[in-house]
């Protein structure tokens, strides 16, 4: 083996070893990403949770904004 064969062999290990943990970091990466997909997708159901419930009250609002409405046309002189 000359020394040239033996620098080619050093660098393809290195090479090799490198793509080894290049393959394990996009593991770990692919990991992370379906917790947080996960994690989203709890996050998303719970702000419909809460735009229902937003959307109710308005609702709630919006009723008592009129039942006052008619109470204080009764209550004020009329002019």
């Amino acid at each position: 083996m000359t020394k040239a064969s033996g620098d080619v062999e050093r660098t393809l290990r290195r090479h090799d070893n490198d793509i080894v943990s290049i393959y394990e970091l996009l593991a770990t990466i692919q990991t992370k990403l379906v917790e947080h997909d996960r994690r989203f997708d709890r996050v998303d159901l719970r702000l419909d949770s809460l735009e229902t419930k937003v959307d109710s009250l308005e609702t709630k609002v919006d009723a008592l904004g009129v039942t006052l409405a008619t109470v204080l046309e009764f209550v004020r002189p009329t002019r």
